[in-house]
C-alpha cells in the first residue's frame, strides 16, 4: 500500500512539474490531495474543540468590560433617541395644526400654489424627448 501511496505522489510530482499525465494518474493526485486536506482539516477541528473552552475564557476576559460599557451607552443613546422622536412629533403636530388653520381662513394660495406646481411638473414631464 506504501509502494502505492509512493508512486502516486510521484506522478503528482510529475503532473506538477508539466510532465504528461494520463487521467488516471491526475485522478489519482487530486484524491491525494484531497485527503491530505480532508486531514488537516480534520486535525484542526480536532483542535478548535479541544482549546474551545481556553479561547472562550480569553476572549470572555480580554472584552467582558465592553459589554457593560456598551450596554451602558446603548441605554443613554435609547433614551435620547426617544425624547428626539417625541420633539419631533410635537414639532409636526404644531406645523400641521397651523397649515389646517391657515388653509381654512385662507385656502385659495394653496390652491394656487399646487395648481402651479403641477403645470410646471406638466411642462417638465410633456416636452418632447431629444
Amino acid at each position: 500500500m506504501r509502494a502505492a501511496s509512493s508512486l502516486s505522489l510521484g506522478k503528482e510530482v510529475r503532473a506538477r512539474k508539466g510532465a504528461h499525465v494520463t487521467g488516471r494518474e491526475s485522478y489519482v493526485a487530486q484524491e491525494y490531495d484531497s485527503k491530505k486536506i480532508n486531514e488537516a482539516l480534520g486535525l484542526l477541528d480536532e483542535l478548535a474543540r479541544e482549546k474551545k473552552g481556553e479561547l472562550l475564557g480569553m476572549v470572555t476576559e480580554k472584552y467582558g468590560h465592553l459589554k457593560s460599557a456598551l450596554g451602558g451607552a446603548a441605554g443613554g443613546m435609547r433614551d435620547q433617541a426617544r425624547d428626539t422622536l417625541e420633539q419631533g412629533e410635537e414639532t409636526v403636530k404644531e406645523f400641521a395644526s397651523k397649515i389646517d388653520g391657515d388653509l381654512h381662513k385662507n385656502p385659495w394660495p394653496y390652491i394656487g400654489g399646487t395648481a402651479l406646481g403641477f403645470l410646471i411638473i406638466g411642462i417638465l414631464l410633456g416636452r418632447p424627448k431629444k
